[in-house]
């Protein structure tokens, strides 16, 4: 189905295609590749959106990142409301790309978010929805769990018919990535908020995460200097590996937009 199918059928919008919609935007995040590829065209040489890969493709190839990747598939996971996601994951509008921040001066002890002003209302208004859209569906969510010993989980409210006795078995957190956010941009912000130790030795300077792409989940091991070095030297079959920094950078420049990094 075309953008401007889409944008009729669920905003009820013109075939502008360039028209934007968060239940649209939301829909083809989830058709699509999980890795943005740009290439850079024109004189000023400004990277455009060409196509999506995956993350660390060849994964298979390298043993112990194959071997790691199986451990996660048995994780059982939940995408949690919208409301959970905002209180303690920080993934709410202010946080997103939608406000456009730009890069501050670093400061270790990070910097106070700004209130946002009254232009940005139909803004929120539409990262609400795309979130709402990015936990309930219509179509398979795009997201990413990170696989580490503290990673936080979370119950569900459920019927007590649907319980063991009113008891809800907590999850691993599936981390959507909703309108305004990229696969990207939601691994840092899980990193820097959740990671506790390296996935491999179990040191907690984890300075990188690596992402792995499983269909529509993308798996985040944190990972130390150490192991990361192993890693360069133990390629198997040219297999990529895609990492995530988790220096601080992000909160100690006031969570700049992915285009002011």
């Amino acid at each position: 189905m075309s953008r401007a199918e889409l944008l009729r059928k669920y905003s009820g919008l013109s075939r502008d295609i360039h028209t934007v919609s968060p239940m649209v935007e939301q829909i083809e995040a989830a058709m699509q590749g999980d890795k943005p590829v740009y290439k850079s065209v024109g004189r000023k040489r400004d990277p455009v959106l060409v196509g999506h890969s995956t993350y660390s493709p060849g994964a298979r190839f390298h043993p112990r990142l194959s071997e790691a990747l199986d451990f996660a598939k048995e994780i059982r996971t939940t995408v949690p409301d919208s409301r959970w996601l905002e209180e303690n994951a920080r993934i709410d509008y202010i946080h997103s790309n939608l406000p456009a921040r730009k890069r501050l001066d670093y400061d270790p002890d990070g910097h106070s978010l700004n209130v946002i002003g009254m232009d940005h209302a139909s803004r929120v208004e539409d990262y609400r929805l795309g979130l709402d859209v990015g936990v309930t569906g219509p179509v398979g969510v795009r997201c990413v769990v990170l696989v580490d010993p503290l990673a936080p989980t979370y119950a569900p409210k459920l019927p007590w018919s649907m319980t063991e006795d009113g008891e809800v078995t907590p999850s691993v957190v599936a981390f959507p990535v909703p309108f305004g956010y990229s696969t990207e941009r939601i691994a840092r912000q899980v990193m820097h908020y959740f990671a506790s130790q390296c996935h491999w030795c179990g040191c907690r300077g984890i300075p990188f995460g690596v992402l792995v792409s499983a269909g529509s989940t993308t798996y985040l091991f944190p990972v130390c200097g150490t192991c990361w070095w192993e890693y360069t030297n133990d390629v198997h079959g040219g297999c990529e590996i895609s990492l995530v920094g988790n220096d601080g950078e992000d909160f100690g420049t006031g969570w700049p937009a992915d285009e002011h990094r």
